[in-house]
């Protein structure tokens, strides 16, 4: 009776103790695992932004809304988050989505990235800000608080319990074997601690259940914990296709300038397939690449000495005729290169026609007379440094209006197109100068020594004769014309292209006067 009753106060005392400091641990519990779901809800939203920081900088960089609300649309669709904004270094918004089917909250948890520049990390191009699904949150924390109150209620009771049955050998056996079942089931699969028999209702059944309650509570994370890794890997997934699909050539090189990576674009404008696998410390990317390696070395020279992105206009190796060229943008980032490939091969093009257009007579394809004066200036400035002598012919068709009269415009075209082929073709050094000023008459610039009587007489000879020939245009009969020239030569007769271009003139006319179909040069009687 007595060791019954000190049994009795044992237990009543043991559980007295046990439920008071139960109590108090549950109570404690539930308030550490709410702060700690409520800090692994934080801890998942960062990741979350983390995840997607490069993509969401590369649209705020660019102003690619569609990136960000693709971002943003990411973001939303997890259950962690109910509202994304990302706003501009001024203030401004540019993307803000939220989860429709969720009230903001006041106060939500809320975090927020810096986002920096794909080329400058010192550059913030936005900030994203991320403000979390308090409702979705806080159920959770308090599922995960309640279940952690309750293992550690049961936990406490168990602790009383062995206490109570340190006397009783009959406790070991059920111990040993819960013992057993736990050492056996795996926290991912379906197994489940069983009570042994006659302890379903008793403390070691509470252990049991409790342990089985921990099983699952392991098993939703083990889940939860895939499904967020698999919405990782999806984003991952989308920002890689991206990339991939990019029209922009992306590259990343090492401090040698050795290609380490490329997408798809990049590799297509360096040379390589476009499904080329890069092995790390690959080809030299100046080499490979570029028809001249050294403006390349000279392009991450100036990046690396800046610290800022450094830009150039270069040629491709690949493809062409004509040649291709690419805009490139390199900036050194954690000890390697990291860079962009615009393709502008055409933008290049359409400039070479823009100055071919602009320097060249439509007509003939000689030059124009803009061009004309401006390499008569050139030259005599050569020429006075070079201590040399310039040249020039003032060219003027006898009897041109002739043709356009009787034959027509077309005529008279082509006579002009056929004229041009011949004075190209009597000069034939190649930095002596050929153009049309308008209408029939042409010049002709050529630099030579000093005093070059004989040389320039044999070349005016040839200009007539070659113009002289019968053309033969279309179905007509030939075409007989003649020229009349007017040679001048710098210093001698102007100092000035102006004054030189005024003596040729002269001279020109001075040998239509004597008869045409022929040349007269200037200060002659």
């Amino acid at each position: 009776m007595f060791g019954q009753r000190l049994q009795s106060r044992l237990l009543a005392v043991t559980l007295t103790g046990a439920t008071l400091f139960a109590a108090l641990a549950g109570l404690l519990s539930y308030r550490t695992g709410y702060a700690r779901a409520i800090d692994l809800g934080r801890t998942q939203i960062d990741s979350l932004l983390t995840a997607v920081a490069k993509t969401a900088a590369i649209g705020a960089y660019a102003g690619d809304k569609v990136l960000l609300q693709e971002v943003a649309d990411g973001l939303v669709r997890s259950q962690l988050v109910t509202r994304v904004r990302i706003v501009g270094p001024g203030g401004n918004t540019l993307m803000l989505r939220e989860d429709s089917a969720t009230n903001a909250t006041p106060g939500a948890l809320a975090v927020e990235h810096a986002l920096v520049s794909p080329f400058d990390t010192r550059d913030i191009v936005a900030h994203m800000r991320a403000e979390a699904n308090m409702a979705q949150l806080e159920r959770s924390a308090r599922e995960q608080a309640a279940l952690l109150s309750a293992l550690m209620v049961a936990q406490t009771l168990l602790v009383a319990w062995l206490i109570y049955a340190a006397a009783s050998r009959l406790v070991s056996r059920p111990i040993v074997q819960l013992a057993g079942q736990l050492a056996r089931v795996h926290p991912d699969g379906h197994e489940r601690v069983q009570a042994p028999t006659g302890h379903q209702d008793d403390e070691i059944g509470a252990l049991a259940e409790g342990a089985s309650a921990l099983l699952d509570q392991t098993r939703d994370a083990l889940a939860r914990e895939r499904e967020l890794r698999r919405r990782v890997e999806v984003v991952q997934a989308q920002v890689q296709r991206l990339v991939d699909s990019s029209s922009a050539g992306l590259f990343v090189a090492d401090r040698q300038g050795r290609l380490l990576q490329a997408n798809p674009t990049g590799c297509r404008l360096i040379g390589l397939p476009d499904d080329t696998v890069v092995t790390p410390l690959g080809p030299e990317l100046g080499v490979l690449a570029f028809a001249q390696p050294a403006a390349w070395k000279s392009l991450l020279a100036r990046a690396e000495s800046t610290g800022d992105t450094a830009m150039a206009d270069l040629e491709l190796r690949a493809g062409g005729p004509p040649p291709r060229w690419a805009h490139v943008l390199v900036s050194l980032q954690d000890d390697r290169f990291e860079g962009v490939l615009y393709d502008i091969t055409e933008r290049r093009q359409a400039e070479h026609a823009a100055k071919h257009q602009a320097e060249h007579d439509p007509l003939t394809g000689l030059k124009s007379r803009a061009a004309i004066e401006r390499l008569i200036d050139a030259r005599l400035a050569d020429a006075a440094r070079d201590g040399t002598a310039v040249a020039l012919y003032y060219i003027d068709l006898d009897g041109f209006k002739t043709v356009n009269d009787q034959l027509g415009h077309a005529a008279g075209d082509a006579v002009l197109i056929e004229c041009a082929r011949r004075l190209r073709g009597a000069v034939r050094r190649h930095g002596d100068l050929v153009g049309r000023l308008g209408g029939d008459e042409f010049v002709v610039a050529v630099s030579c020594p000093p005093e070059p009587a004989g040389f320039l007489q044999a070349l005016g000879h040839e200009l007539v004769q070659a113009l002289r020939q019968p053309m033969a245009i279309g179905n007509a009969e030939p075409i007989g014309l003649s020229a009349s020239i007017g040679l001048a030569c710098w210093p001698e007769h102007g100092a000035t292209r102006i004054e030189l271009m005024r003596a040729a003139d002269a001279a020109m006319y001075h040998a239509k006067r004597a008869g045409k179909d022929g040349m007269s040069v200037a200060g002659s009687p």
